[in-house]
């Protein structure tokens, strides 16, 4: 059952409310019921990291860049090099940070990977594997049993990272959007149109249309989907 349910992505209510009768019945070792439950949370979490419900959090252990946000402080983690035709290694221990622009490995044998190179990632029990464009940058780390939690943060982060580049923007200079303004309005609707919350065909839009005078600033960009947007231009 364990297995099972870390391979879903939610674990319904309904779900719940049955694993809860099953339990009850069989009175399983209070041990298994909590692994259950911990299971169950767990998973429920990764979930909505996937769906986008991440917060930035603060930190001294860093520097950050003007726009920079950081998504998860992970310790402990273990790095393993090997020497080229050897099978000796070393090991270092340090700390991992996912951050909206980077994957900071900040340790005696420091990693700086920027979200932009990262050609894929995935986690296999304890490992979150790492295949960046440079090869120095490319590796494994051992971060325990958070592999899934980590590789979730990672996967938001080059979701968001692509979709901010990706996203339509006028090409005329007066009309330009600036990086940080642009990242600053995604956070602050969260990745999804304030009209209807979709995550897909987002555009940047003045709330006060720039030909009737409307700013470039922060407070008068907002996110729409194409429709919305469409919408939106019909009823001006």
């Amino acid at each position: 059952m364990i297995l099972y349910f870390r391979k879903r992505s939610i674990v319904s209510r309904d779900e719940e409310d049955l694993i809860s009768d099953l339990c009850d019945y069989f009175k399983p070792d209070q041990n298994v019921i909590s692994e259950i439950k911990n299971t169950i949370q767990r998973v429920n979490s990764i979930a909505k990291i996937k769906r986008g419900d991440v917060h930035p959090i603060q930190t001294d252990e860093i520097v950050t860049r003007n726009s920079e946000l950081i998504y998860l402080h992970q310790r402990n983690v273990l790095f393993t090099v090997w020497r080229k035709n050897s099978n000796k290694s070393e090991r270092y221990w340090g700390d991992l940070f996912i951050t909206s622009e980077r994957i900071i490995y900040k340790s005696d044998k420091p990693k700086n990977i920027p979200i932009s190179n990262i050609i894929s990632y995935e986690s296999n029990k304890n490992y979150i594997f790492i295949t960046s464009k440079t090869a120095n940058n490319s590796g494994e780390f051992d971060v325990g049993k958070d592999a899934d939690l980590v590789e979730a943060y990672i996967e938001q982060s080059v979701k968001r990272f692509h979709r901010q580049i990706d996203l339509r923007q006028s090409t005329n200079n007066s009309r330009h959007i600036t990086q940080e303004i642009r990242n600053t309005v995604w956070q602050r609707c969260n990745g999804r149109c304030v009209e209807c919350s979709s995550t897909s065909y987002l555009e940047f839009d003045h709330i006060i249309p720039f030909s009737k005078g409307g700013s470039n600033s922060e407070k008068n960009i907002q996110l729409l989907c194409r429709a919305c947007n469409l919408s939106k231009s019909d009823r001006i």
